[in-house]
């Protein structure tokens, strides 16, 4: 059975109890009425002037941008941050105010911005048009303003194409905003007299499986996209599946509408993790441990990596974490059950100037939909070659074949049976580099590596 989950946005509300009701009878509708290629889903040119008003200095604070008409209308969209690192989520909420002390009735205008029924294909299961169907939303990768809004093309899409039964709802004739509230009394031709809150969350959609019963809705902000418009299984459309892509690094805009043709534009960047992002607590020598991941959010594993040498290397990081399935009978790479986003993709260090001695990077992981066992994790194999790597323990370096276990799902099957310890070596030895809050030497043109922090995925 397909159920809408909970805090799902307006639009989708009302197909949950569709959903339900057909599920017993067995009718499937189709979710969606494809629009693209329409020629209303880009940008306006011209719309009212949206501005900025920060709420801090700091470029990690929330953000608040809005406009307002005439009639004394205010859309606003309200940021809870305006930089994330990859993999988290942005918190984003679509506001339509009435900021007079007095009610303020109006007419809905349809055709002011047609490209709000247009972006619903993009933004939620259900799209198309219903009774709160007020303001729209739309996320494009790359900055955009009513100056460039052109040039910014269709938006990404944050819905996965999934066939559920939804209803449809005549849009509202009129409607009646309270004094100084984002409440409103909604009237058309199904009733009159709905009120509710006008405002929306701007979310990437997806669905998940849990017990026999798949549920699929909004999420718990914006933080990644779907590659394919085509039609996705329940299973297709949850996050870490291949048709899933977190959002890549580098500059959004939050685009916004409503029907009295107000347009804002809200701006953020994703960068990589860093350190501020990276957990701490995490205890000298104790390895990952067991680092508990998801499909619905990342866990986050930090290093420092050291390379004391003449000459440089070049790491590729983008697999540097191996995920390893070890039986008594088979022994094969797990690596395709999860998705792994280091924070940077190539890293070069050492040479005599010690360059880029003790770089933090930061590994994402997120299970892919339907993965479940428990697998042995390793750092660094597949570029150490004929260099030995070593973990910092607590009394003495450790080379060792793994360094914790990665669990997804149930933890079963268990992949993780290979037996075995560490190696090390003589650090009383004369020569050997010192690092700040190492007890103990290091030899030189060894792959050394710190652990900063792990955590569990957080849902």
């Amino acid at each position: 059975m397909a159920q809408a989950a909970s805090g799902i946005s307006r639009r989708i509300l009302a197909a949950a109890i569709v959903v339900v009701v057909a599920a017993a009878s067995l009718t499937v509708v189709l979710a969606y009425s494809d629009q693209r290629g329409s020629g209303v889903s880009t940008l306006p040119t011209t719309s009212s002037f949206s501005s900025l008003s920060s709420l801090s200095s700091s470029t990690e604070s929330s953000a608040s941008y809005s406009t307002t008409s005439s009639t004394g209308l205010e859309l606003r969209v309200s940021l809870n941050a305006t930089t994330i690192a990859s993999g988290r989520a942005l918190g984003a909420q679509v506001t339509i105010f009435n900021k007079l002390d007095e009610n303020l009735s109006l007419t809905p205008s349809y055709a002011a911005n047609p490209a709000i029924h247009s972006w619903a294909e993009y933004d939620y299961f259900c799209g198309g048009g219903n009774q709160m169907a007020m303001v729209g939303y739309a996320l494009f990768q790359g900055y955009y303003s009513q100056e460039n809004s052109s040039l910014a093309g269709k938006p990404m899409q944050l819905a996965p194409f999934v066939e559920l039964p939804c209803a449809t709802w005549p849009d509202p004739t009129s409607i009646v905003f309270l004094p100084h509230n984002d409440t409103a009394k909604v009237y058309g031709t199904g009733g009159g007299g709905i009120v509710e809150p006008i405002s929306v969350p701007a979310t990437t959609e997806s669905c998940s499986t849990n017990g026999g019963t798949t549920n699929c809705g909004a999420g718990t902000g914006l933080f990644g996209y779907w590659n394919t418009s085509a039609p996705l299984n329940f299973q297709q459309a949850a996050v870490g599946s291949p048709f899933f892509r977190y959002l890549p690094l580098g500059e959004y805009t939050l685009a916004v509408q409503d029907v009295w043709n107000q347009t804002v534009y809200a701006h953020f960047q994703v960068v990589p993790l860093t350190r501020l992002e990276c957990p701490s607590g995490q205890t000298a020598g104790s390895g990952f441990g067991t680092v508990t991941v998801s499909s619905s959010s990342p866990a986050i594993i930090c290093v420092e990596v050291y390379y004391y040498s003449f000459s440089a290397i070049t790491l590729n990081l983008t697999d540097a974490l191996q995920v390893q399935a070890v039986q008594s009978n088979r022994t094969f790479s797990g690596d395709s059950n999860f998705i792994i986003t280091p924070s940077q993709s190539q890293l070069v260090i050492g040479a005599s100037s010690n360059v880029n001695e003790g770089t933090l990077v930061a590994f994402a992981v997120t299970a892919r939909a339907g993965a479940s066992g428990t697998y042995e994790l390793g750092l660094l194999p597949s570029q150490s070659g004929a260099l030995n790597t070593y973990m910092f323990g607590v009394q003495e370096p450790e080379d060792c074949g793994y360094y914790g276990l990665l669990v997804a799902g149930d933890g079963q099957p268990n992949y993780a049976q290979a037996t075995g310890g560490c190696f090390t070596y003589n650090t009383s030895s004369a020569g050997l580099i010192t690092v700040p809050g190492i007890p103990y030497g290091l030899e030189s043109g060894d792959l050394d590596f710190r652990i900063v922090g792990v955590t569990n995925s957080t849902r």
